[in-house]
């Protein structure tokens, strides 16, 4: 569905379960679309939280999956001496989460979310592999009165 969709209101995210799931971002990287895929971030009623980016698309795509450079990439600290990610997905990922990162915490933190699932299609799966692998790697769990707070840094 993110492959159409042109706005938060026209991705309609249906579980099998019959769930509808609440578009809480949708970034389609408005002129740079063609070469940075749209970025959504939903959540179910049940406190999951969907991060998902499409997969490719265009020509432009197709070089994007090519950029094979395997790089230690800053935003994994000081894991990144032994890990090495496809250097344009590392850098699609720590953009969008860069940028949409504070209001996923937030949401996280005021809605009790329980489960974060990362996801995409060809292009987006990577991308989406790399990105939990920087929010793993990131992640700081302070326990604040019996109940777990999230930070990204």
């Amino acid at each position: 569905l993110i492959y159409n969709a042109t706005s938060g209101h026209l991705l309609k995210l249906e579980a099998s379960t019959k769930q509808i799931a609440q578009v809480i971002i949708f970034d389609n990287h408005g002129d740079c679309n063609v070469v940075l895929p749209t970025f959504a971030v939903a959540v179910t009623d049940d406190k999951t939280m969907i991060i998902g980016w499409r997969g490719s698309t265009e020509m432009s795509d197709f070089v994007t999956d090519a950029v094979l450079g395997p790089v230690a990439c800053h935003v994994l600290g000081k894991a990144a001496s032994g890990i090495r990610v496809q250097a344009m997905m590392a850098s699609l990922a720590a953009s969008d989460l860069e940028v949409h990162g504070t209001k996923i915490v937030n949401y996280i933190n005021e809605h009790g979310i329980k489960q974060i699932v990362f996801t995409g299609h060809s292009l987006g799966g990577g991308i989406a592999n790399v990105a939990h692998l920087f929010v793993q790697v990131r992640m700081i769990i302070y326990h604040h009165s019996g109940r777990r707070i999230y930070f990204y840094r």
